[in-house]
Order: structure tokens, then sequence, then C-alpha cells
């Protein structure tokens, strides 16, 4: 599923700030790595009930996006995880660190792409 596929219902509804504690520790992220992934700050992720805006949760759905694609290809959660804070010669970054601009997210994509398609990545 792609973020251009995914429900707008999703988007609209947004993320309580307890689904995004429980996604940072299933990828293994820091909170505020998260936070600064999806342009809030982690002081807004620790708050309760609030909602996140449109944009970040878009970007939350897009990590998560990211992360689903890397779990097929890499077959775990683990090596996935392994992937993303690991310097990739091809990104010339951690993919993660890539992640905090919507072009980076996009190379990130398209380099998950490349290697499931044989490619180079």
């Amino acid at each position: 599923m792609s973020i251009d596929t995914a429900p707008k219902a999703i988007i609209d509804y947004s993320f309580t700030s307890q689904s995004i504690r429980k996604l940072a520790a299933d990828y293994g992220i820091s909170l505020k790595t998260l936070a600064s992934i999806i342009g809030c700050t982690a002081t807004k992720i620790y708050n309760k009930p609030i909602r996140l805006p449109k944009a970040p949760s878009r970007r939350l759905l897009q990590l998560t996006d990211l992360m689903y694609l890397a779990t097929n290809y890499f077959g775990s959660v683990s090596r996935a995880k392994k992937w993303f804070v690991e310097y990739n010669l091809g990104l010339d970054a951690k993919p993660l660190q890539l992640c905090q601009t919507e072009e980076g997210i996009k190379r990130v994509e398209n380099s998950i792409f490349r290697l499931a398609t044989g490619m180079t990545a």
C-alpha cells in the first residue's frame, strides 16, 4: 500500500500519542527521532489524549509504509530496522535520517524498490 492509496479517513482520523509510542517501540526508533521525522515535538507525542495534525499523520503513514516495504523485502522486522539505521552507500546516508523530508522518503522508497527488483541500491 502506498501513501497515495492510503484511505483518506486514516489521515483525517489521525494517530493517538499511544499509537505513535507503540510504532516507535515496534520500529526501534526513539520518540525524539520519530518526532523529528514526522515534524512535531517529542512532548506532543507524550501528551494524552491529543491527536496529531494531518501533516505529521501523513508522514507517519509514509514511514509505516516504508517499514512495511522493507520488512517484506528483508523478510523480518529486525532486518528492516537494522537496514533503516545503518549507513547505506547507495543513499549516502542512513535511510531513517532521510525520512525527515518528502524527497528523502521518496529516495528511501526507491532504494527499497530497486533492491526488490534486483537493481543496485
